[in-house]
C-alpha cells in the first residue's frame, strides 16, 4: 500500500477546528497520507497531487468506522474549504485543497538544521573509559570494528 514517504504537519494543526474531533482528525490525516503526491491517470481521469480516489464505503471500511461517521467528517471538512469531492457513479475523487501548502518541502530551513546538527555532532568529544580505544582513534589507527569481548566489557550502561 502507501509505505513511501512522509507527511510534513504543521504544529498549527493544535489549532485547527476539527483537531478534537477525532472522526474528522483521523479521516483528515488519513486522506493526507492516502492523497497522490505525484500526477497520475485513473480510468481515463487525470488524478493530480493532493487528490485521491475512494469512496465512502472503502474509507469505513479503511478506517474501521460507519459510513455515517466517515459522511459526517467529510461534511466537516468541506464546510470548512479544507476539502472538495467530485462523485462519479462508481468512486470519488477527493481533493485536498491546501495540499501543496502543507506538503510542499522546506529545504531551506531542513539543510540548516541539518548543517548545524552535523557541526555540533562533529564537535562533540569522543569519550570511552578504553585507552588503548581512544589512543587507536586519536591516532588514526582504529580498524572500526569490535569483538563481542568488547561488548560485554564495554556496556554502554555501566559507568
Amino acid at each position: 500500500m502507501y509505505t513511501d514517504g512522509f507527511l510534513k504537519i504543521s504544529r498549527k494543526i493544535l489549532d485547527w477546528r476539527w483537531y478534537t474531533n477525532s472522526n474528522t482528525m483521523r479521516l483528515f490525516l488519513h486522506l493526507m497520507l492516502r492523497a497522490n503526491y505525484t500526477d497520475a491517470e485513473f480510468e481515463n481521469h487525470k488524478i493530480k497531487r493532493g487528490q485521491l480516489v475512494t469512496s465512502r464505503k472503502t474509507l469505513a471500511y479503511e478506517l474501521k468506522m460507519s459510513e455515517q461517521a466517515i459522511r459526517t467528517a467529510l461534511k466537516h471538512l468541506k464546510s470548512t474549504h479544507d476539502i472538495t469531492i467530485k462523485t462519479t457513479s462508481k468512486y470519488s475523487i477527493i481533493t485536498m485543497l491546501n495540499y501543496e501548502q502543507y506538503q510542499t518541502p522546506t529545504n531551506t530551513l531542513t539543510n540548516e538544521q541539518q548543517t548545524k546538527n552535523k557541526q555540533l555532532t562533529s564537535n562533540q568529544p569522543q569519550y570511552n573509559k578504553d585507552k588503548k580505544y581512544n589512543k587507536a582513534i586519536n591516532n588514526d589507527e582504529w580498524t572500526g570494528s569490535f569483538t563481542l569481548e568488547d561488548f560485554e566489557n564495554h556496556s554502554l550502561f555501566n559507568d
